[in-house]
């Protein structure tokens, strides 16, 4: 069961429990927005939680409050550094939503690695067997550029640029280290690597 911990009015923690992302996220940021009324400013930082999905939309709770709203999660290591092999950081995603007035609202949702792993997902789902140079790396550290649609090449990460890397290290450290302590798995089945993740953390503002 999901509980809150603060001892200051801005701030507060929320352990998760290992339960669904979505409903943490939720939970978390309407949290955050509750304690932004109230002060000013309000900051939750979520531990033991899981996947929560496109950071977008909980951004964008805080659009109808007329408030900034900012959400940040860490992910399970499947982003390679520049000429390595080996993952390091996962995706790591930022997402930002500030409110225009009368204008449509600034709304950035991105991946720290050098493309968005649902890219990769939505062309192989759509069939798609060649993609960009750059987005996929073997377990050698070689460019992959043409995707088995029957295996999906579950074991090959995403690969990285030298500010993205930076990025990913900082959203880890906002979200993971700071709320989480978690573990973060990669284990071989099938002869494909997989990766599972437990005690995710997330920030929302």
């Amino acid at each position: 069961r999901p509980k809150f911990y603060s001892r200051t009015p801005a701030v507060a923690v929320m352990d998760a429990d290992n339960g669904l992302g979505f409903v943490s996220g939720y939970r978390a940021m309407n949290e955050a927005i509750r304690r932004a009324a109230e002060t000013g400013a309000g900051f939750v930082a979520v531990r033991n939680s899981t996947h929560f999905g496109a950071g977008a939309y909980y951004a964008m709770m805080a659009l109808e409050h007329d408030m900034i709203g900012l959400a940040m999660t860490n992910a399970v290591p499947i982003v390679v550094s520049p000429d390595s092999a080996v993952p390091v950081v996962g995706t790591n995603p930022l997402a930002v939503a500030v409110p225009a007035g009368r204008r449509p609202p600034f709304v950035l949702d991105m991946a720290t690695s050098a493309v968005a792993g649902g890219k990769v997902e939505i062309a192989v789902r759509s069939g798609i067997t060649r993609i960009p140079e750059g987005w996929l790396v073997d377990g050698e550290g070689k460019p992959v550029t043409e995707v088995d649609v029957g295996n999906e090449r579950e074991g090959d990460p995403l690969l990285d640029r030298r500010e993205g890397i930076r990025r990913g290290l900082v959203r880890n450290r906002d979200a993971h280290d700071l709320a989480s302590r978690g573990v973060q798995s990669v284990y071989l089945g099938d002869g494909r690597l997989h990766v599972a993740g437990v005690g995710v953390g997330h920030r929302l503002h």
